[in-house]
């Protein structure tokens, strides 16, 4: 994430391996896809991880773009989809269960509707997947026809929780071995709290 944020002035870390980069004025300077191959290498020289960008105008889109150079090796591992013919061609090939949010059951309710491939996704009346399914599933629609529906995440929202979780090495026998453990993981527990991780 450090290489990342090195690269492009906003950084949202999505989870440990994911991350979404604002790219807003960088087509001035260097093409999509050549700024896509540049974070690919910086990324393998600084850390030795072999990564695949995916470049749209909206989240669930850049999404869909890293599905294709995940899938597609002829891509090298760098799609630009910021051109919408080229977004409505690669919908038209991916089936719907691979559209960021759609899930194994939610596809199979799409799918007995005819709904098969994104394209027939974000081709699909909105206030009739708000109305049968959720606005969620609306958003998600109105990301793939280049809506941006979700927002950038300027500060961080506060942590909810802080946990230390551990396995035991061997069953415990004793209460006062699982007293022993507890305190021990509620001091830890306390540290991070104190320390604000």
């Amino acid at each position: 994430m450090t290489t990342l944020e090195n690269l492009a002035p906003k950084v949202d870390v999505y989870s440990i391996d994911e991350a979404f980069l604002d790219l807003t004025g960088i087509d001035r300077v260097v093409s999509f896809e050549e700024f896509g191959r540049d974070v690919k290498n910086t990324v393998y020289q600084d850390i030795g991880l072999p990564v695949c960008v995916g470049i749209a105008p909206t989240r669930t889109l850049a999404k869909l773009a890293n599905y294709a150079a995940r899938k597609y090796t002829a891509t090298g591992g760098v799609v630009d989809l910021t051109n919408p013919a080229q977004q409505r061609r690669l919908m038209a090939r991916v089936p719907v269960e691979e559209v960021w949010g759609v899930g194994r059951k939610l596809s199979a309710r799409l799918q007995a509707l005819g709904i098969v491939t994104a394209l027939q996704l974000a081709d699909t009346h909105q206030a009739t997947l708000r109305k049968q399914f959720s606005v969620v599933l609306e958003r998600t629609a109105q990301e793939l026809n280049g809506i941006p529906c979700v927002p950038w995440e300027d500060v961080p929202a506060p942590k909810k929780q802080i946990m230390c979780s551990r396995s035991f090495g061997r069953p415990l026998q004793k209460l006062s071995d699982l007293e022993e453990a507890v305190a021990h993981f509620a001091t830890r527990a306390a540290g991070k709290l104190r320390a604000g991780e």
